[in-house]
């Protein structure tokens, strides 16, 4: 059974994009209401300039996108795909037979900036349809591109 996990990479992104919203959220609420030397200079004729405005209403903002960002690192952290004797399974939601895999594009899986590959399959319905399994988004790529080849051969 192969084991291609969520990417550290997007992980790690959205662990930076909370810890700059917090920071903003910080350096805002400071000096929108304790920085006195700020607030004076963006102050003219008892009226508040853009630049103090900024500081005092956004952080609600920056607040929101901290929390939609936990959450998506949260729901993303089981995300994997798994491939074992009789299927690939992704994300816990989707289940292929090796038998309903038409075709598998590799062909830009060894280039550079792209990294992926593209199992066409045959769904319930009958239908046919794509899915693209990136480097950018899983971990493990390469060992589950082998597997699913020697399946499918």
């Amino acid at each position: 059974m192969v084991v291609a996990t969520f990417s550290k990479y997007s992980k790690q992104n959205l662990m930076i994009a909370i810890v700059v919203c917090i920071g903003a959220i910080i350096v805002c609420i400071h000096d929108g209401y304790y920085n006195q030397d700020f607030i004076n200079k963006h102050t003219i004729d008892d009226q508040i300039d853009s630049v103090l405005a900024f500081n005092k209403y956004s952080p609600p903002v920056f607040a929101v996108f901290a929390i939609l960002a936990a959450i998506r690192y949260y729901v993303v952290g089981s995300y994997k795909v798994v491939a074992d004797k009789e299927a690939i399974e992704i994300d816990g939601k989707l289940t292929i037979k090796y038998d309903d895999i038409e075709s598998l594009n590799k062909t830009y899986f060894d280039v550079k900036g792209k990294g992926y590959f593209i199992l066409k399959y045959k769904s319930s319905d009958g239908s046919l349809k794509d899915l693209k399994i990136s480097k950018k988004r899983y971990d493990g790529t390469s060992e589950l591109l082998e597997t699913i080849v020697s399946k499918i051969s």
